[in-house]
């Protein structure tokens, strides 16, 4: 298995990152502490951590953001942690929710700087990395900083994944993430690396089912940097199944430009009512194709193409298998025809570790699964990007604010041609193109 760094760009995505190593470490400080049961579950924590000389586990991770708060809080909550000096980057001043001041303005002047870290952090591994990119798309250094660092580090043929904040089309903060969100996905596309996207909104929504009905942003975090952690589960142990991110984006990304996904976690349950300990690999995997389980927006008429699914807890191979294959037969309509097998299953035994984080315990218990489903409901989240950029764009709001650093015009025109035609795409897959037989109770 291949070592995997995370890096994290953007007030955004270094909270979300901070929360995950915080749970990586809590899992690691486990395992040392009970030997016999890294034995037993096949740990492996040379995957995320670096040792170094002095017997010290350093986190395989890259903290950047131009705004120094947010990287001072990064480097306060992971105090107990050995992290080195090369994890963290920053300057005197944020972007401005201005993707072109991080694409253009800061990355002319920084973009050596940071990939000399990047280069700090691949000596240290012991094979050549895979890369898991977390930020927010909707966000100028998320996005805009992204786009610079990611089209050079690509050119080094290195397998990722970008885990991918959008904007949300409920309570947007600021009117130019349309902007932000259309330019950060045209740039995915262009190298074609695996993205898993999540939705603010739609999280809040699922902290909801919870019990946590006035979730925080510190909850965001915690369910997003569990999803992380579930995603990558699979790399950490070395059970029969594992995988490793090369091996994820090749099963997910069935064709060129469709690398768009949407993560779930199953099932989700109110702390005061313990059914989750019950449920079975049936229901789990029912509720892991829910509307309610996802952690973005998406519109039930999609159709799935491919999904990954990981099972924890006490699931038997026979068990995933019957599961998968019973609600592609009872949802016929919403797999395609031409994929014989579109759910990819992996099982992942782990400990019963109680996490200091009560949610990060309460999603652990008992069985639960994690899915991430390229599925025709991106089109869906196209289809309303695209009308909140034209709204903007028909006015010109925001332009001269781009074009000031850097930005020609003509790009605004570009991108949203670009993802039109993805939108296009998408839509090629949607029903009556696959006619299921039988009934599907949700249409």
């Amino acid at each position: 298995m291949k070592d995997i760094i995370f890096v994290s760009i953007g007030g955004a995505g270094c909270n979300i990152n901070s929360q995950l190593w915080n749970d990586l470490h809590q899992e690691l400080v486990y395992f040392q502490e009970n030997p016999a049961e890294q034995d037993k579950y096949s740990f492996n924590s040379n995957i995320m951590f670096n040792e170094t000389s002095s017997g010290q586990w350093q986190p395989r991770t890259i903290f950047i953001d131009p705004d120094p708060i947010a990287i001072d809080d990064a480097k306060e909550s992971l105090a107990s942690l050995s992290m080195s000096e090369d994890s963290y980057w920053t300057d005197s001043e944020d972007c401005s929710t201005l993707y072109t001041k991080g694409q253009y303005t800061l990355a002319n002047r920084v973009e050596d700087d940071i990939l000399a870290i990047f280069d700090k952090n691949v000596e240290k591994c012991d094979t050549k990395p895979e890369l898991f990119f977390i930020n927010s798309l909707s966000g100028g250094t998320g996005g805009g900083l992204t786009h610079r660092i990611m089209n050079r580090v690509f050119t080094e043929k290195i397998d990722a994944i970008c885990y991918n904040v959008l904007m949300s089309f409920e309570n947007l903060p600021h009117l130019a993430e349309a902007y932000n969100t259309v330019f950060g996905m045209a740039n995915c596309l262009e190298n074609d690396a695996l993205s898993i996207n999540v939705q603010n909104d739609k999280c809040f929504s699922v902290l909801n089912l919870t019990g946590n009905l006035d979730p925080t942003y510190s909850d965001l975090n915690q369910l997003l940097s569990s999803n992380i952690s579930m995603i990558t589960a699979k790399m950490r142990f070395h059970q029969l199944g594992c995988d490793s991110i090369g091996k994820l984006c090749g099963h997910l990304i069935p064709y060129p430009r469709q690398s768009f996904t949407i993560p779930s976690i199953a099932p989700i349950c109110c702390e005061i009512k313990p059914d989750k300990d019950f449920a079975s690999p049936h229901e789990i995997m029912e509720a892991s194709f829910s509307q309610e389980t996802k952690l973005a927006n998406y519109d039930l008429s999609s159709i799935t193409e491919t999904a990954s699914a990981t099972f924890f807890g006490d699931v038997h191979s026979q068990e995933a298998k019957d599961a998968c294959e019973s609600v592609m037969k009872a949802h016929p309509k919403k797999f395609t025809k031409h994929n014989k097998n579109p759910i990819r299953f992996n099982i992942v035994q782990t400990p019963e570790i109680q996490f200091k984080d009560k949610l990060t315990t309460q999603l652990y218990r008992g069985k639960y699964c994690s899915t991430i489903d390229n599925t025709t409901g991106i089109g869906y989240l196209l289809s309303k990007l695209n009308h909140e950029f034209d709204l903007l764009f028909s006015k010109r709001a925001y332009v001269y604010s781009y074009v000031g650093e850097g930005q020609a015009e003509g790009e605004f025109i570009e991108h949203r041609e670009n993802l039109a035609a993805l939108e296009k795409d998408y839509e090629f897959y949607l029903p009556p193109y696959y006619e299921g037989e039988g009934e599907d109770d949700e249409e």
